[in-house]
C-alpha cells in the first residue's frame, strides 16, 4: 500500500505542525505519514501537544522541533503535500519545495487566548 507523505509547516514546530504530523501518522487508513517542521524551531514541544500526541498513540520518540531545512535536502523523504499552519508560511516555502503540492487549506490561525495555537 502506497503511503502519502504530508509535511506540516509552521514557525516553531512545537504545537500545530506537531499535531498535524501525529494526526496524519495515526490515521486509521494507514495511508499517510506525517512530518512537521518550522522556520525557527523551538526548544521543546508544547506540553498540551505532547499530551494529545500521546493520547493518539503517536511514538513520542519522534517528537522534536525540526527546521524545514531538513526536508529541503536531497536526502529528505519525498513529500507529496505541504500543509502550512500559517498564511505567511506559504510565501516562505514555495521556493524550497517547488514540485510539491501545497494543500489549499484554511490555515490554523492563532486564536487570542489559545496558547496552544501560538507556537
Amino acid at each position: 500500500m502506497k503511503k502519502y507523505n504530508i509535511l506540516f509547516l509552521c514557525t516553531h514546530n512545537s504545537a500545530r505542525s506537531i499535531l498535524g504530523e501525529a494526526l496524519a501518522s495515526t490515521h486509521h487508513s494507514g495511508l499517510f505519514q506525517g512530518f512537521s517542521a518550522g522556520s525557527t524551531p523551538g526548544d521543546e514541544i508544547h506540553p498540551i501537544a505532547r499530551q494529545l500526541t500521546q493520547e493518539l498513540g503517536y511514538d513520542q520518540t519522534k517528537l522534536r522541533s525540526k527546521s524545514w531545512d531538513e526536508y529541503s535536502s536531497k536526502d529528505a523523504p519525498e513529500q507529496n503535500t505541504l500543509v502550512p499552519a500559517e498564511r505567511r508560511i506559504i510565501t516562505l516555502v514555495v521556493g524550497l519545495f517547488p514540485s510539491v503540492v501545497m494543500a489549499s487549506v484554511n490555515c490554523f490561525n492563532n486564536i487570542p487566548g489559545k496558547e496552544l495555537l501560538c507556537g
